[in-house]
């Protein structure tokens, strides 16, 4: 099994559809990892490496392969 290219990190929220909707259309192989506001997890150290403002609109986020393990 290869590992996608993309990591997707995104709510549950019209804005956290949109990419994941342009992925799965071009058929782009990607990787979810959802984020759950009501638990704050926007607030989580791993998250906040990647969205230092933790801001809930720029929720979606998506990674190279370079940038993951």
């Amino acid at each position: 099994m290869t590992r996608p290219d993309i990591v997707l990190y995104t709510a549950n929220t019209m804005n956290g559809w949109k990419p994941l909707i342009f992925l799965h259309e071009a058929q782009i192989d990607y990787r979810l990892v959802p984020i759950n506001f009501s638990k704050k997890e926007q607030k989580a150290p791993d998250y906040m490496r990647l969205n230092a403002s933790a801001s809930t609109l720029l929720a979606p986020r998506f990674l190279p392969r370079r940038f993951y393990h």
